[in-house]
C-alpha cells in the first residue's frame, strides 16, 4: 500500500526502486480520526505529510469569525510542503484538519536531505514539482484575494447603502417629528370646545387626507350676539395648504368685526393675500355672521360649496347660489353675498367638497345625494353628533381607501 502511493507522489516518482522501498521502511505513518489537527496556522514547521487514505481540509484563520476553507486534498496528495525549500522554523501558513478517517506519511526536512544526498539527480525536477506547486497556490491565494476584494468592494457599496438609507430615515423621522408638531399647531389653532348659544347647537369636524390639511373652521365671538362662522378650503395638500388656511383664518380673525359684511372681509382678505401670495395658491371660503336674536345668518361665499337647510319637516333645501370666485386669485372677485333665517328646529349644514369626492374602491363618489340622505336620518340627533355620523358613514362608504381630500362638517341646528 505504502509503496503503491510513494510511486504517485510527484516529488519522489522517479526514485529507483531501491530508494522507494528504503523510504518505505524509514517514514512513519500515522493514523488520525476525523477533525483532528494536523498542524495549526502559526506553528513551527519542521515536516511534511502525504495522504495516503481520507480526506485533509486546509482551513485559514481557523476559529475566528473569518475562517475559510482553501482546499480539500485527498490520496495522493502532500501538505506541508513548504518546508522543503526553506530552512527548519518557519511558521504555517495555513491550518491542516482532517475531515475524515486519515493516514499519513510524515517526512522531516532532514528526511528530504539524506534522500537528495544519495540521490542527487533528482533534486531538479523536486524543485520544479515544488515551484510548480507553488504557483498553483500563489494563484489560489491570487484568486482568493480577487473574490475577497470583490466582496469587500460588494461590502463597501452595501455599506454605503445603509449609510444612505439610515441618513433617509433620520430625515424621514425629523420630518415626521416636524409634522407631528404643524399638526398639534393646526390642531391649537382650531376650536376645542363649541359655542354655547340658547336655542342654538352646534357642531364641526375636520379631518385631514395627509399629516396637516388645508381645511379649516372657525367660530368668532363677535359681541353683541353675533357670531362669526367660518369653513374652508385651501389648495393642495399637506403643509403648504396648511400654512396657506392658517394665514387666511388669522387675516380673517383680524379683520371681522360684528358691523363689517362678510363680503368686505372677504375682499379685504382676497387683497392682503395677493400681496403675500407668491405660489398661486388659493382658497375657497364661505364665511358668515349669524344673529342670536333674529336667527339670521348673513354670509358672503367665495367659490365654496353652498350650503345645505334642512326644515323641521326633513326638507332639505340648497341655499341660493350667485356668482362666487376663489380668493387670492382675481384682483377684484365676485362675492356671493346671502342671507338666511333659521327657523326653529332647522339644521344648517356646511361643507367642503372632500365629503363629496370620497371614493370606494370602485371609484364611485360619495356624492350629494349620500351626503343629504345621511344629514336626513340623523336630524334628530345634536348637531355634532350630525358630524360625527355623516364622517362615520363616509368612512364605511370607503372601505379600506384612503382620503383624497380633506373632509370639514359644519353643522348649527335652531332649537
Amino acid at each position: 500500500m505504502v509503496k503503491t502511493m510513494l510511486d504517485l507522489q510527484p516529488l519522489i516518482y522517479e526514485l529507483p526502486v531501491d530508494e522507494s522501498i528504503l523510504l518505505t521502511g524509514i517514514l512513519p505513518c500515522t493514523n488520525l480520526p476525523p477533525n483532528t489537527l494536523i498542524f495549526r496556522e502559526g506553528e513551527l514547521g519542521d515536516r511534511f505529510h502525504i495522504v495516503l487514505e481520507g480526506l485533509v481540509e486546509i482551513v485559514k484563520s481557523i476559529g475566528t469569525e473569518d475562517e475559510r476553507s482553501l482546499n480539500v486534498i485527498g490520496p495522493g496528495y502532500y501538505i506541508g510542503e513548504i518546508t522543503l525549500l526553506t530552512q527548519s522554523g518557519i511558521r504555517r501558513t495555513a491550518t491542516s484538519r482532517t475531515r475524515t478517517e486519515v493516514q499519513l506519511l510524515e517526512m522531516t526536512s532532514e528526511d528530504v536531505e539524506v534522500m537528495l544526498a544519495r540521490q542527487p539527480a533528482i533534486s531538479i525536477k523536486m524543485i520544479r514539482e515544488l515551484n510548480s506547486h507553488q504557483i498553483d497556490s500563489e494563484q489560489t491565494i491570487l484568486e482568493e484575494l480577487r473574490v475577497l476584494t470583490k466582496k469587500n468592494r460588494e461590502l463597501s457599496i452595501t455599506n454605503q447603502k445603509l449609510k444612505s438609507a439610515q441618513i433617509e430615515l433620520i430625515e424621514k423621522e425629523k420630518l415626521e417629528r416636524e409634522l407631528e408638531l404643524a399638526r398639534n399647531i393646526q390642531n391649537s389653532i382650531l376650536p376645542h370646545t363649541m359655542p354655547r348659544w340658547d336655542g342654538f347647537d352646534f357642531g364641526a369636524k375636520m379631518v385631514s387626507s395627509h399629516a396637516v390639511g388645508g381645511d379649516l373652521f372657525d367660530f368668532i365671538q363677535l359681541g353683541s350676539g353675533k357670531l362669526g362662522i367660518l369653513i374652508g378650503d385651501a389648495s393642495g395638500k399637506g403643509v403648504p395648504a396648511a400654512i396657506f388656511m392658517a394665514l387666511t383664518r388669522s387675516l380673517i380673525r383680524a379683520l371681522a368685526s360684528p358691523n363689517k359684511p362678510p363680503s368686505s372681509v372677504l375682499r379685504r382678505v382676497n387683497q392682503l393675500l395677493l400681496e403675500m401670495n407668491t405660489e398661486n395658491a388659493f382658497i375657497t371660503l364661505l364665511y358668515g355672521i349669524l344673529d342670536q336674536n333674529t336667527h339670521e345668518f348673513h354670509y358672503g361665499r367665495a367659490g365654496h360649496e353652498v350650503p345645505l337647510l334642512f326644515t323641521k319637516d326633513s326638507v332639505a333645501n340648497k341655499l341660493p347660489l350667485g356668482q362666487g370666485q376663489l380668493i387670492g386669485v382675481f384682483k377684484h372677485p365676485d362675492i356671493d353675498v346671502q342671507s338666511v333665517t333659521l327657523s326653529p328646529m332647522s339644521t344648517l349644514l356646511m361643507y367642503t367638497d372632500g365629503a363629496l369626492d370620497a371614493e370606494d374602491s370602485e371609484g364611485t363618489f360619495f356624492g350629494f345625494e349620500r351626503l343629504q340622505a345621511t344629514v336626513q336620518t340623523n336630524l334628530q340627533c345634536s348637531a355634532q353628533d350630525i358630524c360625527d355620523h355623516l364622517l362615520g358613514t363616509l368612512r364605511s362608504f370607503q372601505g379600506t381607501t384612503t382620503l383624497s381630500d380633506d373632509v370639514t362638517l359644519v353643522v348649527i341646528k335652531t332649537q
